[in-house]
């Protein structure tokens, strides 16, 4: 989720690329709950700063829904101090990914969360979603 268009294309690009992986987009936070319940991601990529409800009180709602409460959240985010890493991982993030995009640290920590090969690798995972 990332309310940001230019981040929600970068990132669904990038992902698109990495075999077997599904990327579901969600511009708003309600919307972002909505596929989540719906689709049951195999991970979700949460961006923290967004309009009417922020990403914690996204992460608090997710952590509700039985179904989801097993899947990784991991927070891509312009809240890059370390007192901001500190609070994002205290409060459930599985992982803190900062923006600017550090591109083959995102792909790394994407690929180690989704268990995904790199693309010179013959396996092909299982379908993944990310919203």
């Amino acid at each position: 989720m990332d309310d940001n268009p230019s981040n929600l294309k970068l990132m669904t690009h990038m992902l698109e690329q990495m075999p077997g992986v599904q990327v579901l987009q969600a511009h708003t936070p309600q919307l972002g709950i909505d596929l989540a319940q719906a689709y049951l991601p195999q991970l979700i990529l949460l961006d923290i700063n967004m309009p009417d409800m922020d990403g914690y009180k996204v992460l608090a709602r997710l952590r509700t829904i039985e179904s989801l409460r097993q899947v990784p959240i991991v927070a891509v985010t312009a809240n890059a101090l370390p007192k901001d890493v500190a609070r994002g991982l205290a409060a459930g993030f599985e992982d803190y990914i900062t923006k600017p995009l550090d591109v083959p640290v995102f792909i790394e920590k994407v690929r180690a969360w989704l268990a995904v090969p790199d693309a010179s690798a013959a396996a092909t995972p299982p379908p993944a979603a990310t919203a």
